[in-house]
């Protein structure tokens, strides 16, 4: 059966599948591109945010961008 981890694994990458079309859409319809995506800590390098994203040099936001322009394509 599913442990408690694999669970919590399984809705956060959910989470992120949802996020990554809604926010292809969003940029759809409002005439945006990939470039125009920002980060929190685009404007405030204190904050790590979004924090999810930001392991291994953000390595998360990065391919987290990729899936997204695959979206825009």
């Amino acid at each position: 059966s599913e442990s408690a981890y694999e669970k919590a694994l399984a809705d956060r990458k959910k989470v992120i599948d949802n996020t990554i079309q809604l926010v292809a859409r969003l940029l759809k319809e409002n005439g945006l591109g990939i470039n125009d995506l920002k980060r929190h800590y685009d404007w405030y390098k204190v904050k790590s945010c979004p924090r999810i994203l930001s392991y291994n040099n953000w390595k998360g936001w990065n391919e987290f961008k990729a899936k997204i322009e695959r979206e825009l394509i």
